[in-house]
């Protein structure tokens, strides 16, 4: 997982310097409709690290559209999901 989000980081972010950003779901977990989909997105892939300002704007919006693509990813690559 570190090396997940270390991979994402924007120049200036380190560990030593988190709480200036944050770790986002990228999909909120507030959209799930099902533990299936509450499942999918705690996983690490839909992770991002993201300045503190931005991801406070963000609150809990998301394109569903990006959702139904996430949904697609994790069921062909994690695990199947009935969709």
């Amino acid at each position: 997982l570190i090396e997940y989000l270390e991979s994402l980081f924007y120049e200036n972010m380190t560990w030593d310097n988190h709480g200036e950003w944050h770790i986002d779901h990228i999909i909120p977990l507030a959209s799930a409709e099902s533990e299936d989909e509450m499942t999918a997105f705690a996983y690490y892939k839909n992770l991002q690290p993201m300045w503190e300002i931005e991801n406070m704007s963000k609150n809990d919006d998301y394109d569903p559209e990006d959702k139904h693509k996430y949904l697609e990813w994790y069921s062909a690559n994690v695990k199947k999901l009935d969709l």
